[in-house]
């Protein structure tokens, strides 16, 4: 018998999320360092959402809603991934914002700062990395400077 090659199962899927993840990224970065207002890519893609969704919901840019590209392109990749019961890496899930799904871009999108609420910061391994939405003031914490226990099976 021959050896089983290392397979990515669902590498369809794998390689959707990516190419979202990607699209997202970009068009993040086109409209931050304001490179172009409104490509042809985007002006295709609402034209599209638009035949299918009402006025209202449109991911028109001029309009001033300059996010709504990769908001869309975020939720779309959180919903394939949920489908397909696939595990997002934490970078990527760091990136994106829960509650409104918009692309957290650190000083464009986002603040970050260190927070220690431990009786006036005197402890200091119990500083708090906090990311904030700058769309809708959302915050994800995350632990500073300590490795993560090891789990029950290598302790």
């Amino acid at each position: 018998k021959s050896a089983k090659s290392k397979s990515i199962p669902n590498r369809h899927l794998h390689a959707r999320i990516s190419y979202l993840y990607q699209a997202a990224s970009y068009f993040a970065s086109q409209h931050i360092y304001g490179i172009a207002s409104a490509t042809q890519n985007e002006k295709q893609v609402n034209d599209k959402v638009s035949k299918h969704h009402s006025p209202k919901e449109s991911l028109d840019t001029k309009k001033g809603n300059a996010h709504a590209l990769p908001t869309h392109f975020n939720a779309h990749l959180l919903a394939v991934s949920r489908k397909s019961q696939s595990h997002l890496s934490p970078a990527l899930k760091r990136s994106i914002c829960r509650r409104c799904h918009a692309h957290l871009v650190p000083g464009a999108t986002s603040s970050h700062r260190v927070a220690n609420a431990s009786r006036g910061g005197r402890k200091p391994w119990a500083d708090v990395l906090v990311v904030r939405c700058a769309l809708c003031g959302a915050e994800k914490r995350f632990p500073v400077g300590q490795e993560r226990q090891a789990g029950k099976k290598e302790r």
